[in-house]
């Protein structure tokens, strides 16, 4: 298809055909999901997702509120990347076969014991949720939901919450270029360019997710702890067995000994405490 023939023609993926167009994407970014986890750790599982705009008839540009009558198309996913931490592949699966795409989005996700994403508790999830629901599947295995952004909110005070600031300001790997909201236009004409172009972007914000979870993860709190899949004295948020005593955490009434990760810096706790108090306070 010609965009500039057909710009006012929009595939919608909801339609019940769709032309299934390959783009020229190299091999080895398509291969099939492998469970490849330590078997002493849980499986974490890097997403990204990006999806369709809602499209709407409209009067003006600013201060309008839309109503149903007006909906043209809901917001629908176009594709999503995901990679198990530490392992090579990169898994990508786009809308051109929206099937295997949640076919496999649901397979990834009941293997998964923590999904990391970056403000995916309130976009990349639901979005995902949303389209599970519709083609009728069940909800996948529980895991555990690690949202990068709400750690660097919550732990620091960058000037930008923005994934591309926050790499930056770290030095981290930087995103790739998305080309512009004709790159999205293209995907939803099924455009094969633009579909090779929605791939290197979006797999590159998995990997670039991946070094920042790295970075901050010994400032994400309630990791799924690595102790209870290995059964091993270890750090929870890493797994290192590298541990040193330093000190004692203390509640109201219990002392217990504390540790800290040689490896990623990661504070923690004995569970069982080396002291109590036999006498507190009433509440007043």
């Amino acid at each position: 298809m010609n965009s500039s023939e057909n710009a006012s023609e929009v595939w919608y993926f909801s339609q019940s055909s769709v032309p299934h167009v390959k783009p020229e994407i190299p091999s080895a970014w398509l291969s099939e999901p492998s469970r490849a986890i330590p078997a002493e750790g849980p499986n974490r599982l890097l997403i990204d997702i990006e999806n369709s705009p809602a499209m709407a008839y409209v009067w003006g540009l600013f201060n309008e509120d839309i109503n149903l009558q007006r909906l043209v198309a809901p917001k629908e996913l176009l594709c999503f990347a995901a990679k198990w931490v530490d392992e090579p592949e990169v898994f990508w699966y786009s809308a051109q076969d929206k099937e295997q795409m949640l076919r496999e989005l649901h397979n990834l996700l009941n293997e998964a014991d923590v999904v990391i994403h970056y403000n995916g508790d309130s976009h990349d999830m639901p979005i995902i949720n949303t389209e599970l629901i519709k083609a009728g599947y069940l909800p996948p295995s529980p895991y555990r939901s690690v949202d990068l952004y709400k750690t660097v909110r919550h732990k620091f005070k960058f000037t930008s919450g923005k994934l591309e600031y926050v790499l930056k300001e770290l030095g981290l790997p930087e995103k790739a270029s998305d080309g512009g909201f004709e790159t999205w236009v293209g995907c939803m004409q099924n455009e094969s360019w633009a579909w090779q172009k929605m791939h290197e972007y979006n797999q590159q914000d998995v990997i670039t997710l991946e070094a920042l979870y790295h970075k901050v993860l010994p400032w994400v709190d309630h990791h799924l702890s690595y102790a209870a899949f290995s059964q091993e004295h270890c750090c929870p948020n890493c797994g290192s067995t590298e541990l040193v005593r330093r000190g004692y955490a203390y509640t109201k009434v219990s002392q217990y000994q504390q540790w800290r990760c040689n490896d990623c810096g990661k504070w923690s706790r004995s569970t069982r405490r080396e002291y109590g108090v036999g006498i507190t306070e009433v509440p007043a």
